[in-house]
């Protein structure tokens, strides 16, 4: 067992690349990557892991083994591809290919340069159909899966089990890139973790606060492929990212020469690829929605119109008093589910009830709306319908004649409103925020489903 340097709080043991291996045939167009075993833990003795090259008879597969029910926090094992030569990598992936027996789910790690682009990372939780029992069963994966641009150069893959704190096992053997054969170390590499941090290749950041970069990501949870767009907008102050493609790289432009709209379709949770991670660190401020833009009117798709995920990272560059923000905005209407899950320092908002004297601070690590207009006056960290300033309305605009369709109202200068009012005596925070000193950790948008 050869010792590296310890992990750093982004997962550095990734830029590791040097080890032994066995001599293998090179088929004429074979990878120049080879497959290694690792264990991530706080001593190469780790007795709760077993990560090695066994012979099971007819094959000779990747042993990755969780040997303890409770196996301390950002310890792991898993399977590592990368170059043999640390100066090349694999250019034009199309298919990662594997057999496989083990666990329901898997998480997937590549780390790759798009052409013109700095070096990025993206990340995939698949679930393998299930072969027979004591069978292997053949994990196939496109490049749209792994949502990798096309003419791509592959640095490194990490394939570990998605939860390795209970026993178990899993077996990875015949891995193949498009179709051509990954050469196999017979040696295990061991990955020391500071402090039990971060836990498993999915840790883009550290789980604490620490002034680092907030990490954004996009994750589809729904059964179904689903088209995520994105709006960058400006922060007073700061040089906030004005390209779609700088944040995602596998985003396409909605518009020729405006490179602040963009697009990407996730897969279904099913299918791999539901989730993106950003490399980008600097100053951002975003909105998501589903299916559409954000729009003051309806569509014929979407006829309650359509609500926004938005965020605000990375911009201590405002100043000392600068805050990072997250929202849920039903302000134009409503038509999807999202949840942003929060790593590192909780964010927080402060509420009002009416009677009380002082108002209340709430912190929090996870939020989302409801799928119901009327379910939404009372949710912090959620902008009501129409209520543009939270408590009230000012500034509202009026959709052009016809006007906004039943429901959820007849026009947006309506009272009372059919679901509730903008009311400033009994009210919770419409977003959270933290002070953007205390950046750092994973800041994830998921969507979870259509509304009702």
């Amino acid at each position: 067992m050869r010792i590296f340097p310890r992990l750093g709080v982004l997962c550095t043991f990734l830029v590791a690349s040097a080890f032994g291996c066995l001599s293998v045939a090179i088929a004429q167009q074979q990878p120049n990557m080879i497959a290694t075993p690792f264990i991530a833990a706080e001593s190469p003795d780790s007795k709760s892991f077993l990560s090695s090259v066994v012979s099971t008879g007819k094959r000779n597969p990747f042993l990755v083994s969780t040997n303890s029910s409770g196996v301390r926090q950002g310890t792991y094992p898993g399977v590592i591809l990368s170059s043999q030569d640390a100066n090349t990598s694999f250019s034009g992936l199309d298919e990662l290919s594997f057999s496989y027996k083990g666990p329901a789910s898997i998480e997937a790690m590549l780390e790759y340069t798009a052409p013109g682009r700095p070096m990025q990372k993206s990340f995939a939780t698949f679930h393998p159909n299930s072969a027979a029992k004591g069978d292997f069963t053949t994990v196939v994966l496109k490049r749209e899966q792994l949502a990798i641009p096309k003419n791509s150069s592959l640095n490194k893959v990490v394939l570990t089990p998605k939860t390795p704190a209970k026993k178990g096992h899993f077996l990875v053997d015949n891995i193949e890139l498009n179709g051509n054969p990954v050469g196999k170390a017979m040696e295990t590499l061991f990955f020391g973790v500071v402090g039990g941090s971060p836990t498993g290749p999915l840790a883009s950041a550290a789980t604490t606060g620490t002034g680092t970069a907030s990490i954004l990501t996009i994750t589809n949870a729904y059964p179904q492929p689903v088209t995520f767009f994105m709006q960058l907008q400006p922060i007073a102050g700061c040089t906030a990212a004005t390209d779609v493609q700088a944040v995602f790289p596998t985003m396409s432009y909605v518009y020729s020469g405006n490179t602040t709209l963009g697009y990407v379709v996730l897969s279904a949770i099913s299918q791999g690829g539901t989730t993106l991670t950003s490399s980008y660190t600097g100053p951002l401020s975003a909105n998501f929605s589903v299916g559409a833009f954000n729009q003051l009117c309806p569509t014929n798709l979407f006829k309650n119109g359509v609500n926004l995920a938005e965020t605000t990272l990375n911009n201590s560059c405002q100043g000392a008093n600068a805050q990072e923000t997250l929202d849920i905005s039903l302000v134009n209407g409503l038509n999807a589910v999202f949840r942003w899950t929060v790593g590192g320092t909780k964010f927080s908002t402060v509420t009002n009830s009416a009677g009380k004297p002082t108002p209340t601070v709430v912190y929090t690590s996870k939020f989302e709306n409801s799928p119901n207009f009327n379910g939404n006056f009372k949710l912090a960290g959620v902008f009501p319908y129409g209520c543009t300033n939270c408590t009230n309305n000012a500034g509202v605009s009026t959709c052009p004649s016809p006007g906004f369709p039943q429901p959820p109202a007849t026009s947006w200068n309506q009272n009372p409103r059919p679901y509730g009012a903008c009311n400033a005596a009994t009210f919770l925070g419409c977003n959270f925020s933290r002070n953007a000193s205390s950046s750092g950790g994973s800041i994830q948008c998921t969507y979870q489903r259509p509304s009702n």
